[in-house]
């Protein structure tokens, strides 16, 4: 006699448990499902999801965010409040990253047809809407947080922006907010340190220190895309 396969696996449980709801539709078509979202934060289901995302090790979204990235902060930590934040509905998913190829007769190619394409550059709300990410993202990090937690996420929101504006004439605008980055660094390195800023004196934080020493992106490297 030969034994079932065991299927105490997670692997096999989140196919299990999504194979469930399908074949139920299909039994009773009019049924409707209002309780799915709590099943999204289960443990499980993000394993199972990190698992799946990792052995594709694929490239890096509109967010920023890698797959190095997330194993250098730690998967378990990043897992862990991935879940609070879909558990607390504070999640918001970044819009889709829109690729325009250039051609070589001055046209683009997105989704496979090519056209003349008008490309846009940031306006002023998308410009407010960095910036506050920018100063929130530094601000409410505790200060007990090395300084280089506060340069990532300052990385990941720059990241994110300019991915989305490289292709237009962004050059400016991405030096500004790369103006902008630094300032909040200096705010939040004088508030860990509890250092007042002195006036007339050689500022203690120059850029090459946070772009060389502290990782900070420069705008020649999220220009590029590198």
């Amino acid at each position: 006699m030969n034994a079932p396969k065991a299927r105490n696996t997670p692997k096999k449980r989140v196919e299990d448990f999504r194979r469930t709801p399908g074949l139920s539709a299909k039994v009773n078509p009019e049924r409707s499902y209002g309780h799915l979202y709590d099943k999204v934060y289960r443990v499980d289901v993000l394993h199972e999801a990190w698992n799946r995302v990792s052995a594709n090790d694929g490239s890096a979204g509109v967010d920023g965010v890698s797959l190095r990235w997330i194993r250098e902060y730690g998967v378990e930590k990043y897992l862990e409040e991935l879940g609070t934040a879909l558990r607390e509905k504070r999640y918001r998913p970044d819009r889709i990253k829109r690729v325009f190829i250039p051609k070589p007769d001055g046209r683009y190619t997105r989704n496979g047809k090519a056209r003349t394409t008008l490309i846009k550059v940031p306006r002023r709300k998308s410009l407010e809407k960095i910036r506050r990410g920018i100063k929130e993202a530094v601000k409410f990090l505790p200060l007990n947080e090395p300084v280089g937690r506060a340069v990532q996420a300052v990385n990941l929101r720059l990241r994110g922006w300019a991915n989305y504006f490289r292709i237009g004439h962004a050059y400016r605008y991405l030096k500004a907010m790369v103006w902008h980055a630094e300032k909040q660094l200096r705010i939040f390195i004088r508030r860990k340190f509890q250092r007042k800023r002195s006036q007339g004196t050689r500022c203690p934080y120059p850029s090459e220190y946070l772009h060389e020493h502290l990782g900070l992106y420069t705008v020649e490297v999220l220009y590029a895309g590198k």
